[in-house]
């Protein structure tokens, strides 16, 4: 039995485009310098005008060999799954949000390919190949080198969320969470947030634990008034307790 969860509105999409609402600091959005807001953003001073394409949910994204496209998140959650054993064997799960630029690897093998499902109403800027290149040279390799930045942390980041498999499940699971929560989420004027997406299946797929594990672990939260549960939805309503579960460090602490 779960509690009903308040609605919570989505970002303003505008906000987003204008760089009102502000990307989360670690990811490509977040790294790139004001100049080039425009040109990645809207195609300002790149000739080819940007527009947002939205995405419902459980839509793959057109990740494949065959496509020649890579993706920024505006706002939303996708999965992105490998199979390095096979696809009958363990997957790899990770989450990204806002501000993630997605299929990074096309731009070295475009070839390459990675399953990649949106969990839940998800806006992406779609780049080919090619204008991709051009704009990460601009302004002396600004752009470049925002992305290799936001790399760097995403996976110094996903080693502390999803690979430190000898800490306690409640742990582990607190810490995804709040790196949801500060990721994905939607922030509420009460200091709550909103997760939108990942059901608890998801979360067990991608801490590689079972479902049982991670749903005792949610009833711990819930019992301590840190998160409400619903299907694929989660509101977090004590940030700060959630980040002390998950082992955050009181200094490195940001509010999610």
């Amino acid at each position: 039995m779960t509690d009903q969860l308040p609605r919570i509105d989505s970002l303003n999409l505008a906000d987003v485009l204008h760089r009102r609402q502000p990307m989360p600091d670690n990811s490509f959005l977040g790294h790139l310098p004001d100049p080039l807001w425009p040109l990645f953003v809207t195609g300002q001073g790149s000739g080819v005008r940007l527009y947002p394409v939205r995405y419902t949910r459980l839509t793959e994204l057109p990740l494949g060999p065959e496509d020649g496209t890579v993706f920024v998140v505006l706002k939303g959650c996708v999965a992105q799954k490998r199979h390095p054993y096979g696809p009958r064997d363990t997957q790899i799960v990770r989450f990204r949000g806002a501000g993630q630029l997605l299929g990074e690897v096309k731009l070295l093998d475009p070839r390459s390919s990675v399953e990649t499902v949106c969990l839940d109403e998800t806006w992406v800027l779609a780049y080919d190949i090619e204008r991709m290149h051009r704009l990460l040279t601009r302004n002396r390799g600004a752009g470049r080198q925002a992305l290799l930045l936001s790399l760097e942390e995403r996976n110094r980041t996903d080693e502390a969320v999803y690979c430190t498999v000898t800490r306690p499940p409640l742990t582990r699971v607190s810490a995804l969470l709040h790196h949801l929560a500060a990721t994905v989420g939607t922030r509420h004027p009460d200091g709550t947030v909103q997760i939108a997406g990942p059901r608890q299946t998801d979360l067990a797929d991608a801490l590689l634990v079972s479902r049982s594990t991670v749903e005792n672990a949610v009833s711990v939260l819930r019992a301590g008034h840190v998160v409400v549960s619903s299907y694929r939805r989660f509101l977090v309503t004590d940030p700060a307790e959630l980040a002390r579960l998950a082992g955050v460090p009181e200094n490195s602490r940001q509010p999610v």
